[in-house]
């Protein structure tokens, strides 16, 4: 779980300045690469590797300057990466269920 919050405060600083920079499509092109690899992670040890990866790219890039369709594409693209990295982790696709462990996963915050 903090790997997830760590990876949403690198997204923040991604994707919270605005401005032209042709630097942000880089920034977008490492975030596909780590989404793509975080969604092929089957265990919680792969997650947390990815997402290390992800907190290094997010600080590589935190003064990034990126136009409005940049932000909504990175967006979407850290959507997909969380919900993979929650069903990497084990909390995906359980529709609120508590896992055979005992207690639900804690609710995502709302954006």
């Amino acid at each position: 779980m903090k790997n997830i919050l760590r990876s949403g405060a690198v997204l923040a600083l991604v994707l919270g300045l605005t401005g032209c920079g042709g630097k942000a499509g880089e920034a977008i092109g490492e975030m596909k690469k780590l989404k793509d690899e975080m969604c092929a992670c089957k265990d919680k040890a792969c997650a947390d590797k990815v997402a290390e990866k992800f907190a290094k790219m997010g600080e590589k890039h935190k003064d990034t300057k990126a136009t409005e369709s940049q932000i909504k594409e990175a967006g979407k693209i850290a959507e997909e990466y969380g919900k993979c990295m929650m069903k990497a982790m084990g909390a995906g696709d359980m529709g609120g269920a508590a896992p055979a462990g005992g207690e639900a996963p804690p609710a995502a915050p709302a954006q």
